[in-house]
C-alpha cells in the first residue's frame, strides 16, 4: 500500500500486515504508534511526523526503519522497541524518550543520516549512532539540554552510545589538588563496542560559567567514583561557553 502524505489520530499495524509508505511520502499521526508487523517498509525519502501534544509513543516489535523521524507539538515522544533512522532527525519541538535497557529499546542513528537539533528539543536517555566521525548528540536529562559531541574512530560499523545524567546529588569529598572547586550538576556516560578511540567534547553549562570566569583559570573534566566519593582528574582545556571543552 503506497501512501501520500497522511493524517492519523493513531496507527496501529497489526501482525501480518504488510505496510509500504512511498518516497516523499510522510505519515503524520498525533496519537500513538504501535507496529506489531515485520513487514513495514519506508521507501528513501519517505517519513514520519509526530505531532501530538500530548504524549506520544512509538512501540515496535520488529526494529523499525524510517528514513526521516520529526516530532513537533512540544510534548515527550517514547520509543519503546528499536527505531533506526537512516537519513534525519528532526528534533524540531518535543523531546524523545528512551528507557529501559538497550537491548530492549533503542533510537539508533544510521550511517550518513544527520540530526536537526535545538536548544529547546533532545533525547532523554540513550542516543546510539552508527559509523565513524564527529557526532553530536542532543541530549538532556532533567529539564535541561546537555549536548556532547563525539569524535569516533573505527568503521562504519562502529556503534556508539552516549546519555545525560542530572549528578546533582554527588558531592566529591576530595579533589585533586590542583582542582579548587566541583560542579557536579551533570554526569555524562558513552558506551561502545571500542572506546579506545573516541574524543569527547562536553558543553559548558551556563550555571557553571562562574567557575571559569577568570582569564587564568584551566578547567578540567572530573571522573567521578561514585562509590569513595573521590575525583579524579581528567584534564582540560580552555573554551568558551559556545564551542564547550574538550
Amino acid at each position: 500500500m503506497l501512501m501520500p502524505l497522511a493524517g492519523f489520530s493513531q496507527l496501529v499495524v497489526s501482525g501480518g500486515t504488510a505496510l509500504r509508505v512511498g518516497g516523499g511520502s510522510v505519515l503524520t499521526t498525533n496519537g500513538p504508534v504501535v507496529n506489531e508487523s515485520g513487514a513495514v517498509v519506508f521507501e528513501a525519502q519517505s517519513g514520519m511526523l509526530l505531532s501530538g501534544t500530548d504524549d506520544q509513543l512509538i512501540r515496535t516489535s520488529t526494529p523499525l526503519t524510517i528514513p526521516t523521524l520529526s516530532i513537533t507539538g512540544g510534548s515527550t515522544k517514547a520509543i519503546e522497541g528499536f527505531v533506526l533512522v537512516s537519513e534525519n532527525l528532526d528534533l524540531a519541538n518535543g523531546k524523545i524518550f528512551v528507557g529501559g535497557s538497550l537491548d530492549a529499546n533503542s533510537l539508533i542513528i544510521q550511517n550518513g543520516a544527520v540530526i536537526n537539533e535545538n536548544p529547546e528539543s533532545w533525547v532523554i536517555g540513550s542516543l546510539v549512532q552508527q559509523g565513524q566521525g564527529s557526532k553530536l548528540y542532543p541530549l538532556g536529562a532533567n529539564g535541561s539540554y546537555a549536548p556532547v559531541l563525539l569524535n569516533i574512530s573505527g568503521s562504519d560499523d562502529t556503534f556508539t552510545g552516549a546519555v545525560a545524567l542530572s549528578d546533582g546529588n554527588f558531592v566529591p569529598s576530595e579533589l585533586p589538588n590542583n582542582v579548587t572547586s566541583a560542579s557536579t550538576n551533570w554526569a555524562w556516560v558513552v558506551f561502545g563496542s571500542d572506546l579506545s578511540g573516541v574524543g569527547v567534547t562536553l558543553p559548558i553549562q551556563a550555571e557553571d560559567e562562574s567557575l571559569i570566569s577568570g582569564d587564568d583559570l584551566v578547567y578540567a573534566v572530573l571522573e567521578a567514583d561514585t562509590i569513595e566519593n573521590v575525583s579524579a582528574n581528567l584534564g582540560g582545556t580552555q573554551g568558551t561557553f559556545a564551542n564547550g571543552l574538550a
